[in-house]
C-alpha cells in the first residue's frame, strides 16, 4: 500500500494593520511595547500567539489572573496578500492570593518550602512571581516535580488560594565503593549524605576514603537559612593522610586537621557572594629519598605549620533544577589566601579558581550537551614568594578528570 500526501502550503500573507481593543489596564504606551511587530511583516501563527500570551502574563503580573485575549483576522485581502489583526482584551476582575499551601510534601517542613516562595499570601496576585516561585522549589535537591493549582475562594469573586503540588526526592544518599589499583592498592569508600535532613532543608554528609596513599574523613553541615534573610552557613571538619611513598610524585607524607565555616549570601535569584575562614594544622613528614624540592622546602619552612584560610568568591546559577537539569549554567571564579598565625610555622599561598559547568538541551529534553571546566592558579606570597607549597599543586588525570 502507498500513502501519498499531498500538502499545499498556501500563500503567504503580511500584516497591513492592527488594533487593540477592550483593555482599561494596559495603555497604548505600554501596549505598543508588547506588540513589537510591524507593519509588513509576515503573519507568522507562533508570533501572533506569543504576542497574546505576552500581553495575558503582564495583565497578570498586575493581578489579572483570568486575562483572555481574542484575536481576529480582519479584511482579509488575497490580491495583495495582506491581512489586518484585531486584538480583544478582556481584563477579567484583579485577583488577591488568600492562602498558599503544599499538598504530598510528606518529608519536607511546610516553612522550608514557603520561604522559597517569591508570591505572597494576601497580596494581588503575580503569574510571574507564581511561577519564580514554581521555580525556587524546583531548585531544591529534594523536590523533583512541581504542579501550581489554582482554586477560587467560595462566595468571592476576587480571591483564589494557591495550591502546589510536590512531589519529593529521596533525600538520603548512601554509597559505598570498593576498588583496586596497581599504585593506589585496595580503594574503600563511603558515604552518607543526607540534603534535607529531619525535614529541615538543611544538608550533613559524612564522607569517608581509604587507600594505600590517602586515608580521608569529613563531615560537613550546611543550614541554607542561617539568617532570616537567606544567608547559608556551612561548617566543615576534615582531617587527611596523604603518602606519596607509592606514587611517582615524591617522597613525603602530610597529616592535616582543620575546619571551615563558609557562608553564601544572595545577591539575586542567580547570583550569590560566598565568603569563609578555616583553619589548618599540617604535619609534613619526608622519606629517606626526597627530591630536592621537597628537601629544600623542609630545609627553608620546616615541616610543621598551622595557618587560617580565608576564601571569597562570586557564585552564578540559573539551572532550571537540581535534580538532572536540563538547560542552564553553573560557574564561580573566587581566591583563597592563607593567612599565616606565626611568621615561622605558617604557609602562605594564595589561589585563584574559576568552575563551569553548563547544559544545552539538544533535542527536546531528552539529550542534554553537559561540559565542566576547571581552571585553578596558585602561587606563594612574603618570604614564600615564587616558591609555592608543593603539597598543595594542582594534577590533571585521576577520576572526574581526563585520563592521565
Amino acid at each position: 500500500i502507498y500513502i501519498n500526501i499531498i500538502l499545499h502550503e498556501g500563500d503567504q500573507y503580511h500584516i497591513k494593520n492592527y488594533s487593540v481593543n477592550g483593555s482599561k489596564v494596559l495603555s497604548q504606551i505600554e501596549l505598543k511595547k508588547l506588540l513589537t511587530f510591524k507593519l509588513g511583516d509576515i503573519a507568522a501563527r507562533n508570533k501572533i500567539i506569543a504576542y497574546k500570551q505576552k500581553i495575558e502574563q503582564t495583565l497578570g503580573d498586575k493581578g489579572y489572573a483570568h486575562a483572555n485575549v481574542v484575536i481576529k483576522i480582519l479584511n482579509i485581502d488575497n490580491k495583495n496578500k495582506t491581512i489586518e489583526l484585531k486584538f480583544i482584551i478582556t481584563d477579567g476582575v484583579k485577583i488577591y492570593v488568600r492562602n498558599i499551601a503544599f499538598k504530598d510534601n510528606y518529608k519536607t517542613n511546610d516553612k522550608v518550602l514557603r520561604r522559597k516562595l517569591i508570591q505572597h499570601e494576601s497580596s494581588l496576585y503575580s503569574a510571574s512571581a507564581i511561577q519564580h516561585s514554581k521555580q525556587q522549589l524546583l531548585n531544591l535537591p529534594y523536590i523533583v516535580d512541581v504542579k501550581t493549582q489554582h482554586s477560587p475562594v467560595t462566595n468571592t469573586k476576587n480571591q483564589e488560594d494557591i495550591i502546589y503540588n510536590i512531589k519529593e526526592y529521596p533525600a538520603t544518599n548512601l554509597t559505598a565503593g570498593i576498588g583496586y589499583g596497581d599504585v593506589d592498592g585496595m580503594i574503600l569508600s563511603g558515604s552518607i549524605n543526607q540534603k534535607n535532613f529531619l525535614g529541615t532543608g538543611n544538608k550533613a554528609s559524612i564522607n569517608i576514603k581509604r587507600s594505600n596513599n590517602l586515608t580521608q574523613y569529613s563531615l560537613d553541615y550546611y543550614n541554607p537559612y542561617y539568617t532570616q534573610s537567606g544567608i547559608g552557613r556551612e561548617i566543615s571538619l576534615t582531617y587527611s593522610h596523604y603518602n606519596t611513598d607509592k606514587l611517582d610524585v615524591s617522597n613525603y607524607a602530610t597529616n592535616s586537621i582543620g575546619f571551615n565555616i563558609n557562608y553564601n549570601i544572595p545577591i539575586s535569584r542567580t547570583l550569590s557572594w560566598r565568603a569563609g575562614y578555616g583553619y589548618q594544622n599540617i604535619l609534613l613528614t619526608i622519606g629517606s629519598e626526597p627530591s630536592s624540592i621537597t628537601r629544600n622546602f623542609v630545609n627553608q619552612y620546616g615541616t610543621h605549620f598551622y595557618q587560617f584560610l580565608t576564601n571569597i568568591s562570586l557564585a552564578y546559577d540559573n539551572i532550571d533544577r537540581i535534580i538532572l537539569p536540563t538547560k542552564g549554567f553553573i560557574s564561580s571564579a573566587g581566591v583563597s589566601v592563607t593567612v599565616p598565625i606565626s611568621n615561622d610555622n605558617s604557609l602562605k599561598y594564595y589561589k585563584f579558581n574559576y568552575n563551569g559547568n553548563y547544559y544545552l538541551p539538544i533535542y527536546k529534553k531528552t539529550w542534554i550537551f553537559n561540559t565542566k571546566y576547571h581552571l585553578a592558579y596558585g602561587n606563594g606570597y612574603n618570604n614564600f614568594n615564587d616558591n609555592y607549597t608543593f603539597f598543595e599543586n594542582y594534577y590533571s588525570g585521576g577520576i572526574g578528570t581526563v585520563r592521565g
